[in-house]
């Protein structure tokens, strides 16, 4: 089972992340007046869900 939770959060890190980054690019690309903090947290939330995914799979032995 905790082999799933780690599974789930590092997808759910990855999948914040690449969202995040795809609205900053959007952002900047087209100049559409979209609030820093949303990109900027859906970024941030990703990579921390990614390192407690990396730390739980590290500390579990690797699987």
């Amino acid at each position: 089972m905790g082999e799933y939770l780690t599974l789930i959060l590092f997808l759910a890190g990855l999948a914040m992340f690449v969202v995040g980054d795809l609205l900053w690019l959007v952002r900047n690309t087209f100049n559409r007046p979209m609030h820093i903090r949303v990109t900027g947290g859906l970024i941030a939330v990703g990579m921390l869900l990614i390192t407690i995914g990396l730390l739980r799979f590290g500390i579990g032995g690797g699987g």
